[in-house]
């Protein structure tokens, strides 16, 4: 079994390992698919979230009526930026994320900054910054992915400062 995201490319090559037996879950939904009487070995995408995993591990012990044996492979840079960034995007009246449209890293982190704070915007570019987005906000706060380089987050510092010269 693998806790990630079907067609997440480090999924694929995990799936691949398994000449194509492995079982994706990402939900809980998907341990009802799996058969109760076989054991079960867990992975994990690299880039989900460690309570998650915790969560899915949790409930197959419960389903799975053999052994269950879970290999946290959850990467640990990724999972300890989760409170940081629940923390970074509260203490701040607007908060702007900067990663690629595609990181599946970057989504699952602004999803935890937008949980947080409302007025969290995804951008890939400082072209993508909407004015409007600061109208009545004072303290902004910029972040982004693990793999969000900082020349990116500069341009954006930029823009959204110009918005304010």
């Amino acid at each position: 079994v693998i806790y990630g995201k079907e067609g997440h490319a480090e999924v694929i090559g995990l799936v691949g390992q398994t000449d194509g037996t492995a079982f994706v879950i990402s939900e809980s939904e998907d341990i009802l698919k799996l058969d109760p009487h076989k054991p079960v070995i867990m992975f994990s995408q690299t880039t989900m979230p460690l309570e998650g995993f915790n969560e899915m591990k949790q409930e197959l012990n419960v389903y799975v009526e053999k052994e269950v044996i879970a290999f946290d492979t959850i990467c640990r840079k990724v999972a300890h930026r989760v409170p940081e960034i629940n923390e970074f995007a509260k203490e701040h009246d607007v908060c702007v994320f900067v990663s690629g449209k595609n990181s599946s890293n970057g989504r699952m982190l602004y999803n935890v900054a937008k949980k947080a704070n409302p007025n969290t915007w995804l951008v890939s570019n400082a072209d993508e910054i909407d004015p409007k987005w600061f109208e009545d906000e004072l303290h902004v706060g910029i972040c982004g992915a693990t793999s969000t380089p900082q020349w990116l987050m500069e341009n954006v510092k930029e823009r959204i400062e110009g918005l304010f010269a």
